[in-house]
């Protein structure tokens, strides 16, 4: 008789149904087998672990077990680690001393003592045009500056008049010498300065008359006062300025002699009035 193949419940009990065939849900023999000896060998390990434990260590001490983590794969790229570096710290830049500011230049010419010559022509006005014409002009100024802006001087002109022809016989040379207090008010500009002032003080007027032959025909003295005003437009080249000084000077005699051609001198309180203008080239020093 042939031996079933059918495997036998764990009481060695045939499973009912078991003589017409395996059962739905039956267990081949050769399929029990590994799953047995793979349960076999988990129970003796897990045996052996107790068994040991209980050797190496108190009875009343509870099982442990050691957790190995699984190794790291080498194709895994190492975790990046990212590191903030804080910026260096900016100090402040070191503040370099400055020097000073430069005084402004101060010319020589707008302090100490003053030095003005000038030349240029004057102009006869008034009844004094009816007998002189243009003529030169020659002089200066000399003083000192007692503050910046003010300067006390004396002031010299010598004007060479040109007297009309008295007649086709006569020939007449006359000049006129100015002495004067002129002191200056100095206004400073950007590139100069503007100078502005009174004259005041006395003047002495020549006339001399001869004829043809140079023979004297006569001759003609008077001495006064003479005031009149100075305004000059002056620019700075350094310690010396260059320009233009206008002078208006009024003449009044206080005596005038006069003496005829082979007569005695014969002089008079008074005079004619005589005016004049003045356009001069001036450098101020």
């Amino acid at each position: 008789m042939e031996e079933s193949q059918t495997a036998l419940p764990a009481g060695g009990t045939p499973a009912r149904g078991s003589c017409y065939g395996p059962l739905p849900g039956a267990t081949d023999v050769k399929r029990v087998r590994p799953i047995g000896a793979v349960a076999l060998l988990l129970a003796t390990a897990v045996l052996g672990s107790r068994t040991a434990g209980a050797q190496g260590a108190p009875a009343d001490e509870p099982m442990r077990l050691a957790f190995v983590p699984p190794p790291v794969s080498s194709d895994r790229p190492p975790p990046t680690v990212e590191v903030v570096v804080p910026p260096p710290p900016i100090s402040p830049s070191p503040v370099r001393p400055t020097a000073p500011p430069a005084a402004p230049y101060d010319p020589a010419y707008r302090r100490g003592p003053l030095l003005m010559p000038f030349v240029g022509v004057h102009l006869p006005l008034g009844a004094a045009s009816t007998a002189f014409d243009l003529g030169f002009r020659v002089g200066g100024i000399l003083g000192h500056h007692v503050l910046p802006f003010l300067s006390l001087n004396g002031e010299l002109t010598f004007d060479v008049l040109n007297g009309n022809e008295i007649s086709a016989a006569d020939h007449q040379s006359a000049h006129t010498v100015d002495l004067t207090f002129s002191p200056l008010f100095h206004f400073p500009t950007e590139r100069g300065t503007i100078v502005l002032g009174p004259r005041v003080g006395g003047f002495s007027h020549a006339v001399s008359l001869v004829d043809f032959t140079n023979t004297p025909d006569g001759a003609l003295n008077a001495h006064g006062l003479a005031y009149g005003l100075n305004a000059g437009l002056f620019g700075g080249i350094r310690d010396v300025a260059v320009g233009l000084l206008i002078g208006y000077t009024n003449r009044h005699a206080t005596e005038t002699c006069s003496t005829p051609r082979n007569s005695p001198e014969v002089c008079a309180s008074g005079g004619t009035p005589f005016q004049v203008l003045s356009i001069t080239a001036a450098v101020l020093l």
